[in-house]
């Protein structure tokens, strides 16, 4: 959780939704009276409630993937160690189990915000764009992403099976953040941009073009489904 006393915001961080490169952003036009509480701070500061509050999302499915991935290159502790040698399909078993203690990365994300007021939802779909719908960010603060890498293309990690799984563990995600229960069966094949060098892809995503792809992809899907 970072908090600017200064500029009066608290940015609640949700793992797996570019919290890192957004606090890093954030950092620039924080101020002096900055503070970074613990990256698994949960509650809000009493002096700070009626601070600008907000957060970044993202689809369930692709956050279950990059949890997945991350634990599987990470190997830093027993139970990321563990994790590289499951499947997918045994990760999500694990991560959704009920009878095992609760660990702060599995929490769907409306748990992070739950009784909070929230000023402002962020997508990390829509990054860099929703990062300066922020009332304190100017078009000349750089946004500053710490994967330059392109995407895998999550959906092809789902079957039914498992995203059932992850749509009955994180349900409130998807109807309060507005993700579709579908959207894991998105043809990848309708996604040409991951095939383009790293160098140019996220250049590419800003651009209005690209914008264009993907209303026309949305009309194919509705056409063949």
């Amino acid at each position: 959780m970072l908090i600017s006393h200064s500029k009066r915001f608290v940015f609640i961080e949700i793992p797996r939704t570019a919290s890192r490169a957004m606090g890093k952003s954030l950092k620039s036009v924080a101020g002096s009276e900055q503070q970074q509480l613990p990256h698994h701070t949960m509650d809000i500061p009493k002096d700070c409630t009626d601070y600008f509050t907000f957060a970044c999302v993202r689809n369930p499915y692709s956050r279950e993937v990059s949890h997945y991935l991350y634990r599987r290159r990470k190997r830093n502790n027993n139970m990321n160690k563990f994790a590289s040698n499951w499947s997918f399909e045994e990760y999500i078993d694990w991560s959704t189990d009920l009878k095992k203690p609760p660990h702060f990365h599995d929490y769907p994300q409306n748990t992070h915000l739950k009784g909070k007021r929230i000023d402002l939802i962020l997508k990390f779909e829509k990054l860099p764009e929703d990062f300066y719908k922020l009332p304190f960010i100017t078009p000349n603060i750089s946004f500053h992403r710490l994967n330059e890498n392109p995407p895998v293309i999550w959906q092809n990690f789902y079957s039914e099976q498992v995203a059932m799984k992850v749509y009955e563990w994180s349900k409130n995600d998807f109807s309060q953040y507005d993700y579709d229960e579908n959207s894991w069966k998105e043809d990848s094949i309708l996604n040409p941009i991951y095939i383009l060098p790293s160098q140019f892809y996220w250049f590419f995503r800003q651009q209005k073009i690209y914008k264009l792809i993907l209303k026309a992809q949305r009309r194919i899907r509705n056409l063949i489904s």
